[in-house]
């Protein structure tokens, strides 16, 4: 600090004219030799860290606003294990591709429960154009009567 200083006080004697210019380039070097600024360790550090925090922040903000509205009805469905809501899915969002996931989840519903009123919501639920609701309404029929 003390070199910088005497550096300072020498330019300042050698212009005599006193260009302003100049005096702040001596006030330059001495922050340079600030000890916080002359290790290069610090700053990389420094900058990795916000580009870490940017980058975390735009994945955090992608991974929760990226999701679909037939999605988050999906994932509302498979935890409230409504048959109301998945008809409503099945009318809202007839093409979505978690159409087949949620028959698929239906039919493991019913079938881990075996009892007449799962298959009848099913039968009841389940869009009639997919495959899957021919077998729901045969196992229905046969194990149960089919009385819709």
């Amino acid at each position: 600090m003390q070199k910088a200083a005497a550096l300072v006080k020498k330019r300042a004697e050698l212009l005599s004219d006193g260009h302003l210019a100049i005096l702040l380039f001596s006030f330059q070097k001495i922050f340079y030799l600030n000890p916080f600024i002359q290790m290069p360790w610090i700053n990389k550090l420094a900058r990795l860290t916000i580009i870490f925090l940017v980058v975390f922040m735009g994945m955090l903000s992608i991974s929760n606003c990226g999701k679909t509205a037939d999605q988050k009805a999906y994932e509302e469905i498979l935890a409230t294990m409504s048959m109301e809501n998945a008809k409503r899915f099945f009318e809202n969002y007839p093409e979505s591709r978690y159409r087949d996931k949620l028959i698929d989840q239906i039919t493991i519903w019913c079938q881990q429960e075996n009892t007449e009123e799962c298959y009848k919501m099913a039968v009841n639920t389940l869009p009639k154009d997919h495959p899957q609701y021919k077998k729901i309404v045969t196992h229905y029929e046969k194990h149960f009567g089919g009385n819709k």
